[in-house]
């Protein structure tokens, strides 16, 4: 249990490296993009406030805090590293450094699913949920719905390829966690206002 415990807390306080609120603050004249657009640091509000750029280096950042955290755990305790996961996910959503506002976990949880296919040897982990995520959002450019389907894509992967229970539990609970974390974004979907995606 305290190995657990300490899993979650390690991969909480690395999620917590808020990416978007760095390049804000560093490279664009001291901007906060909480106080913008969606109000989250994600790389979807980065890319709306800041550019392209930024979209693609808070992208870039968030998705490699994910994989390098799981994937150093997993060389140490494979069997851990999935509550690692659950921690960074925590972490990025309701980030320690930057006052508990972060983004939605997309970015950060395409990093683990990429580490969780290559320490696991199945590419398929990573490979369906980016299909059905690009494919969404080339067909209706809406990210939040590009996101949670390719959350959904995850945990029947996961079910389907991978046989161990602790990678399907997490898996399924962090689908869950990321759907409710886009709440908001269900509402503007059911009423037909959830603005396209669109980088600047």
């Amino acid at each position: 249990m305290i190995k657990i415990i300490l899993a979650l807390l390690f991969g909480y306080l690395v999620g917590s490296i808020p990416g978007a609120l760095i390049i804000g603050k560093k490279f664009y004249g001291g901007k906060d993009i909480r106080q913008e657009g969606s109000g989250n640091l994600g790389a979807t509000n980065a890319g709306r406030v800041l550019g392209k750029k930024a979209f693609f280096l808070v992208s870039l950042l968030d998705g490699a805090k994910g994989f390098l955290a799981y994937w150093l755990s997993y060389q140490f305790t494979p069997e851990y590293a999935i509550y690692v996961a659950l921690g960074l996910v925590v972490g990025h959503c309701y980030p320690l450094f930057a006052q508990f506002t972060g983004g939605k976990g997309v970015a950060t949880s395409a990093g683990i699913l990429m580490a969780m296919a290559l320490c696991q040897k199945n590419i398929w982990l990573f490979v369906i949920p980016l299909a059905v995520m690009v494919g969404i959002l080339l067909t209706v450019r809406i990210m939040s719905l590009a996101s949670m389907s390719a959350y959904v894509a995850a945990a029947i992967t996961t079910f389907v390829t991978d046989p161990n229970p602790a990678d399907r539990i997490v898996i399924t609970l962090l689908c869950l966690f990321v759907i409710w974390r886009h709440r908001a974004n269900i509402k503007r979907l059911l009423k037909k206002e959830e603005p396209k995606f669109r980088i600047g």
